[in-house]
């Protein structure tokens, strides 16, 4: 199998394109005069996220060539670039934590913010831990978003699905957005869903967080790696390009002297050749950076009874020493079912490690890395489904 079709072997050019784009961000400031920074083709200069501080958007005061810059070591395959930026005009301090991966043509980022000033906040509103563009090597082309149902206890559960980002034959542009409103008209029109779960914000619960965009011979793998409610939209302008944002969903708060928050962990991963291909490079990435470690060799999940594939019904554990030896099938795992599991490294996690909670704010920390499970990492390297009814289809697009 070669590589533009579903080979794991990472390309150069893969690897070229993603160090351009990270040195566009933290090489911005060496740049003189003389050598203005070049806007590139194909995605934003500025940096990849933003948020607004009352009126104040973020996009007036956080430019790469301000920022002080303060670079790592490499480590592990990895390394860290901490970019810093101070405003005056809001007393608030951001610091981007960039990764850059030694092998994988991906790059990951935690944004934090801190006020340093007196009293309270404007009300910090519209946090973007995404907010960047992606346009198609060829103008006019219609990009392709590839992604996963999440998990209601149905049948198609984890289910590969494939949209383009087009309204109709006669609209070259569309949108399709993942909140609580579109995933509830969603769930709506999809038969099925069971009436209690109608309004479930857990992470994995409608859809998974990662998508494929698809821009012809290459595209962007983005991830979301937060353990509450999220957003995310991808928005075509029906000539090639598609502005991608993500981030908290419902954010609202403001920071007392001394507060700090943090935005999910935001992931891009580029490719080039076929989508299979991205999603096998993603599965890479994801066993070599994400997957949990137990002395310094990849962990494995223990294997449990269940009764969702066990059938292990009441008349098979009628005593007290059966219910504490199930049968010897079950025990050689011919008949268990294990849950998939949601997990990121297998340490603590940082959104909670030195951080004081703002008092406005309330959430589950999530993992240090992009959220995936078994079941849905295999999911990636399955073959689209075929086209949802359009009462699905437009439901997922409003």
């Amino acid at each position: 199998m070669n590589n533009g079709d579903g080979s794991s072997h990472v390309q150069p050019g893969e690897m070229a394109g993603i160090r351009a784009w990270i040195d566009l961000l933290i090489r911005a400031k060496d740049r003189s005069a003389d050598a203005p920074i070049q806007t590139p083709e194909r995605h934003s200069a500025d940096v990849p996220f933003s948020f607004a501080c009352g009126v104040r958007s973020s996009r007036e005061w956080l430019k790469a060539q301000n920022a002080n810059l303060d670079s790592g070591e490499w480590l592990e395959g990895k390394r860290l670039h901490s970019l810093r930026w101070c405003d005056p005009e809001t007393s608030l301090s951001c610091v981007m934590e960039l990764v850059e991966f030694r092998e994988f043509p991906a790059m990951e980022w935690v944004v934090r913010l801190r006020y340093e000033g007196t009293g309270e906040t404007a009300p910090i509103t519209d946090f973007k831990a995404l907010d960047t563009f992606w346009k198609c090597a060829r103008e006019g082309e219609i990009p392709e978003l590839r992604r996963a149902y999440g998990s209601d206890g149905r049948h198609d559960d984890f289910q590969y699905v494939c949209d383009e980002l087009r309204q109709s034959m006669w609209d070259a542009g569309g949108t399709i957005r993942m909140d609580s409103s579109a995933n509830v008209a969603f769930r709506k029109v999809r038969n099925g869903s069971p009436q209690f779960v109608a309004n479930d914000g857990r992470t994995s619960a409608t859809w998974l967080p990662f998508f494929n965009l698809c821009s012809g011979g290459d595209g962007l793998i983005s991830a979301v790696g937060w353990s509450g409610q999220w957003f995310a939209e991808f928005a075509h302008d029906g000539r090639g390009k598609t502005v991608m944002s993500a981030g908290m969903e419902h954010l609202a708060l403001k920071l007392r002297p001394g507060e700090e928050i943090r935005s999910p962990r935001m992931l891009l991963l580029y490719w080039k050749g076929g989508p299979l291909h991205g999603h096998n490079v993603l599965r890479q990435f994801v066993l070599q950076h994400h997957r949990p470690q137990v002395n310094g060799r990849p962990g494995s999940a223990p294997k449990t009874p269940s009764n969702w594939t066990a059938s292990l019904t009441a008349p098979r554990f009628r005593t007290p020493s059966r219910t504490a030896r199930p049968p010897s099938s079950v025990r050689r795992g011919r008949q268990t079912g294990t849950d998939s599991s949601l997990f990121g490294r297998a340490t603590t996690s940082r959104a909670s490690t030195g951080t004081r909670k703002a008092s406005h704010f309330k959430t589950t920390p999530s993992t240090t890395g992009a959220r995936l499970g078994s079941t849905a990492t295999a999911s990636w390297c399955s073959k689209a489904a075929p086209a949802r009814p359009p009462t699905a289809a437009a439901a997922s697009t409003a």
